[in-house]
């Protein structure tokens, strides 16, 4: 039976603006804020045998947790279905009103008919259909913090599934652990890349629990950079054999367990966000701060090459954010691979096109979440993929035309690096624009094109670029906000924006492709966009 081990921290962050002021803060003396977490170790398994380490993860956790001031820690371990149902429910009135609420279980999970299942002790499962009667559904451990400033479920789910020896063959919960979890301002961190197995350890903790027990209580280090600290501690320790990876991040205000120190950090070569262009290190990309506004997503019933998944049309609203003012370069992905990051590709191939200022290319989604998540920790920012919406508005730049050159195509090779005639004279099959700049099949450095009105090089051409979002057919469910819409399985990840070797229809700033997070190829590459 295949090995598959997922492990998901999901941290949904609904921080309401109630913190008191300097003002009254000095003048008063607040109580401690509640602090909740119900720790759960499921081991002694009727029908599938006992796990070594869930009641030593399980111990060191709630030993962090009573660190960084946990008042009130309800320990659990071995639930039957009934007693895990009650567990919960305890733990939903205990939340209500709590600064943090966190939900930290150690056991067997499975995906099944695609919902994730945590697994009672007294759990047979002789089929999949025995799932709704017999384990826990994650959504109801999500409900179970619900009332709380600050969610937190940590599934320390790294076992095989005994249950599925049995099953019928083929069904997906046969080789899979749990399936990905995203929600907006959700960090979900993975034990270990889809398919791969996470180890126990030798000892008497898992590599997992014992760097996130060891992160937990650093101070200095924000919630939303917690996952990214635990993938590389885990990275390291098993020598770059298991690697978590992070599929979403979480923006807002930046939440301690424990306060920064009154020490300033050192950052070298920070320029004010307010002068436009900056950078938060030498190593990190070149920012330029987008102001806020709002903007029509998506493309006109009659635009020319229109692909019906461009609407239906909608007005967003967006945030100030900054952004990459060029694609990641092999440069930038090289910083990251010497700094202890980017360990999974740290040698990404430029099939003959040439690295140093290029854009980075044969790049997975999953490969740039590991960039982000090093530039975070490195700078104490958030760093991240930008949304569809960020993407876009960023891209039109107050403009509402399908292209930068606004329909002349003769200027389009002073914009874009794009299928073009010299393209054409390598590819004779090539649909082209009939401008030449001489660059022929393959990339080209990022500050060859002219810039867009925000200042942003090669948003059209070049590569494409990886976002957030995870793709749907249509925006007809999206609301009024620039945020990423993710969904609790994705298949597909949207990039956007065309490439050197793409042609004219798929170069309108509207137009969406699909890929499967994983993939890697010469025509992908990515930018990043920063929290301000």
């Amino acid at each position: 039976m295949e090995k598959r081990c997922l492990l998901a921290i999901i941290t949904a962050v609904t921080m309401l603006l109630v913190w008191l002021s300097p003002v009254t803060a000095r003048a008063q003396t607040p109580a401690a804020p509640k602090r909740v977490a119900l720790v759960i170790s499921n081991a002694a398994y009727t029908s599938a045998g006992v796990l070594a380490n869930p009641p030593n993860d399980a111990r060191i956790i709630a030993t962090a947790l009573r660190e960084v001031g946990f008042q009130t820690i309800d320990a659990q371990s071995n639930l039957r279905r009934d007693g895990f149902q009650a567990a919960l429910r305890s733990f939903q009135r205990l939340a209500a009103g709590a600064q943090v609420a966190i939900i930290y279980y150690a056991g067997h999970g499975i995906e099944g008919n695609g919902r994730n299942w945590l697994i009672p002790t007294d759990a047979t499962l002789a089929s999949e259909r025995d799932l709704d009667y017999e384990a826990i559904n994650l959504d109801l451990v999500l409900a179970a913090s619900d009332g709380a400033d600050l969610r937190i479920v940590i599934l320390d789910a790294c076992r095989n599934n005994p249950f599925g020896r049995t099953w019928r063959r083929g069904a997906r919960t046969l080789a899979r652990g749990l399936t990905g979890i995203e929600a907006d301002d959700v960090l979900v961190v993975y034990a270990a890349a889809p398919g791969a197995t996470a180890a126990d350890g030798d000892g008497a903790n898992s590599p997992f629990a014992a760097a996130l027990a060891r992160r937990l209580v650093q101070r200095d280090l924000p919630v939303q950079l917690l996952g990214g600290a635990v993938r590389d501690d885990v990275l390291r320790a098993t020598s770059g054999v298991q690697r978590p990876y992070i599929s979403a991040s979480i923006t807002g205000t930046p939440f301690y367990f424990r306060e920064p120190s009154a020490t300033p950090r050192s950052q070298p070569e920070i320029a004010p966000e307010t002068a436009g262009v900056f950078r938060d290190c030498d190593a990190c990309p070149t920012l330029v701060t987008v102001p806020a506004g709002q903007f029509t997503m998506g493309s006109p019933t009659r635009e020319i090459g229109r692909v019906a998944n461009e609407g239906p049309q909608r007005t967003v609203s967006v945030d100030a954010f900054a952004i990459g003012r060029s694609e990641v370069t092999f440069d930038d992905w090289a910083a990251c691979v010497a700094g202890g990051g980017c360990r999974t590709r740290a040698t990404p191939r430029d099939f003959g096109f040439g690295r140093g200022s290029r854009p980075v290319i044969d790049i997975s989604w999953y490969d740039a979440q590991e960039y982000v998540a090093w530039l975070s920790q490195k700078t104490r920012r958030v760093y991240r993929l930008p949304s569809e919406a960020e993407w876009e508005y960023a891209a039109r730049a107050g403009s509402q035309t399908p292209h930068p050159w606004a329909g002349d195509a003769g200027a389009a090779c002073a914009w874009a690096n794009i299928a073009d005639a010299s393209l054409r004279r390598e590819d004779r099959a090539a649909v082209t624009v009939s401008c030449d700049d001489g660059v022929g099949r393959r990339t080209s450095a990022v500050d060859r094109y002219r810039p867009n009105a925000f200042g942003l090089n090669d948003m059209i051409g070049n590569v494409w670029e990886w976002t957030a979002d995870c793709y749907a057919d249509s925006f007809a469910e999206r609301g009024e906000t620039a945020v990423a819409h993710q969904q609790a399985s994705c298949a597909f990840r949207v990039a956007r924006g065309g490439a050197f070797n793409s042609a004219p229809r798929y170069l309108r700033v509207a137009y969406r492709a699909r890929h499967a997070p994983a993939s890697r190829n010469q025509a992908i590459g990515f930018r990043v966009v920063r929290a301000l």
